[in-house]
């Protein structure tokens, strides 16, 4: 069987209707390049599929927050550190 990509695995977890930061993508699937798979997939499905959202951790860092197009955020998003 053969392995999935970062991106086929980051295109997965978008389409499960869940959205997805940089530590998740590290946590998760191994990828320090969220913003490059999220590049790959916009040259491949369009530059709306995939929105952009400014997240505040608790540490009063702010990171990009992406999830598909027509997918509504949950409010009780848990933080990251």
């Amino acid at each position: 069987m053969k392995k999935k990509s970062k991106k086929q695995l980051v295109l997965e977890h978008l389409q499960s209707r869940k959205p997805i930061t940089p530590m998740d993508a590290l946590n998760l699937y191994g990828s320090f390049r969220l913003s490059v798979i999220i590049f790959e997939l916009r040259k491949e499905f369009g530059d709306d599929y995939i929105i952009t959202h400014d997240y505040h951790t608790s540490g009063g860092s702010v990171v990009a927050m992406y999830h598909l197009k027509g997918v509504p955020i949950p409010y009780t998003i848990q933080h990251h550190d």
